[in-house]
């Protein structure tokens, strides 16, 4: 089960994909922390895009054996990603941003960025790690 959503890549765009998100994990019924891991990777990819590309995104999120969350923007260069956030400078109070990179890469247990027809994708993929019962 996946749905796609595409946006305008406005600020109204990661509210909407976290909605759209949580929907689909309760749907499938996914527990609420796996839910909301979910939630927060979709919601800080397309911040991302919405923050640092012009233009729509298109998100795609799909739910098998682990739930996978593509992001597609019209920015042609790949990002470079963290490995995890241990590999993140040093939290600073008075930084705001640029921090959830490295929140996803410890989510996620696959995190990759990489061409794509006219833009990019950004793509997580999280482990379903509690019991789940998956609904019709």
């Amino acid at each position: 089960m996946w749905i796609g959503l595409s946006l305008t890549g406005d600020a109204s765009s990661a509210g909407e994909a976290r909605r759209g998100c949580l929907d689909l994990m309760r749907a499938r019924g996914i527990s609420p922390d796996d839910a909301s891991s979910a939630a927060i990777v979709v919601t800080e990819l397309v911040s991302n895009a919405s923050r640092h590309t012009t233009g729509p995104c298109i998100v795609h999120v799909s739910v098998e054996h682990e739930i996978r969350i593509q992001v597609w923007d019209s920015d042609p260069s790949t990002l470079k990603l963290p490995r995890n956030a241990a590999k993140l400078e040093p939290l600073d109070d008075l930084k705001c941003g640029g921090y959830g990179l490295g929140i996803v890469a410890e989510i996620a247990k696959e995190f990759r960025s990489y061409p794509a027809r006219s833009g990019k994708v950004v793509e997580a993929v999280i482990p379903i790690r509690c019991n789940y019962e998956v609904v019709a």
